[in-house]
């Protein structure tokens, strides 16, 4: 059992019985498109920023993006390295006023998150994921 387990496994046990259970830790990251991952050049003057996200041990993981303001035809996908599970489209409808984005749980320790956009839109893009949260068995 690693110690970040045990740790959960701790705070779990000093709950009370009407406080709902730790399933994840959650981890602050600054991951950007124009710091990580990497952008393909695709037809129709589009590209695709790709970054995969990967964390040993976890069961799922899943991602609080604490900026995202997605340009009008962009679209984010996330998905399983083998494709058996695929979320999104998020798009410009997802765009909030608190510029923030909550993504479902997805099974497994590793993810692929993906931005395709108009080349020329590639500079309107706000998106940073601030938090990955990591299950554990």
């Amino acid at each position: 059992m690693s110690q970040i387990d045990e740790q959960i496994l701790k705070e779990n046990s000093r709950l009370s019985k009407d406080e709902p259970l730790l399933f994840a830790d959650s981890l602050h990251v600054s991951i950007c498109p124009g710091l990580q991952g990497s952008w393909q050049p695709l037809e129709d003057d589009f590209k695709i920023w790709r970054v995969k996200i990967l964390s040993p041990g976890a069961s799922s993981l899943n991602f609080g993006f604490t900026r995202y303001n997605m340009p009008s035809e962009g679209c984010l996908y996330l998905y399983s390295p083998d494709y058996s599970t695929i979320v999104g489209p998020f798009s410009d409808k997802d765009n909030a006023e608190h510029c923030q984005l909550w993504t479902p749980i997805i099974s497994g320790e590793e993810v692929i998150i993906e931005v395709t956009l108009p080349k020329d839109k590639i500079s309107d893009l706000e998106l940073k994921i601030g938090f990955i949260n990591r299950g554990f068995k």
